[in-house]
This record gives C-alpha cells, structure tokens and sequence, in this order.
C-alpha cells in the first residue's frame, strides 16, 4: 500500500515515526510494548483516511506532540498565535485549544 505523504493523517504518522527511530534506543523494554498499541492504531487510522473511535485518543496526541514541537520551535517568533499554529495545521482555533 502506497500513502499519500500530502495526506495530514499520513504526515502525522510520518513525523510519529521519525520520532520514534530516534526516541525507540533509549526507551526501556516496558516502555516499547506500551507503544505498540498506539503504534498500530495511528497506523490503521493512516490506512483508513480518517479516525475510528479506538484509535481518536491517539491521533490527538500525536498532533498534539507536533503543534507543541512547532510551539517549541518558534515560541520567539512574534507573530506566533493562536491563529497561525491552527492554520499551519489547518485545524480550527477552538480544536487548538
């Protein structure tokens, strides 16, 4: 199966791997099993195009952990808001908050 890497539940599971090669040599055994669960959900979440309910908990936090990287990453930039974190992740203000 091919994704569409334009695709913003693709991408989402794009950066959530990266992150994981690079976090996954210092987790702990215990700590590894605990993500596979997540892990496949945002997996079958990417594959259907859209959220299942099992699977809803995860996806939000991964964008959460995107935007608060974002967040992280320009938290100097004086037209940083409310209004341009949301539209660079083209979600709506109120899903932001």
């Amino acid at each position: 199966m091919v994704f569409d890497g334009r695709q913003p539940l693709v991408a989402i599971l794009r950066q959530y791997l990266y992150a994981m090669e690079r976090k996954l040599p210092r987790m702990t055994r215990l700590q590894g099993q605990a993500i596979i669960s997540p892990t496949v959900d945002l997996l079958a979440t990417a594959m259907n195009g859209a959220p299942l309910a099992a699977t809803e908990y995860t996806l939000n936090n991964a964008l959460a952990q995107r935007i608060q990287r974002h967040i992280d990453a320009h938290v100097k930039d004086p037209v940083l808001s409310a209004a341009t974190i949301a539209a660079n992740f083209r979600i709506s203000v109120r899903k932001l908050y």
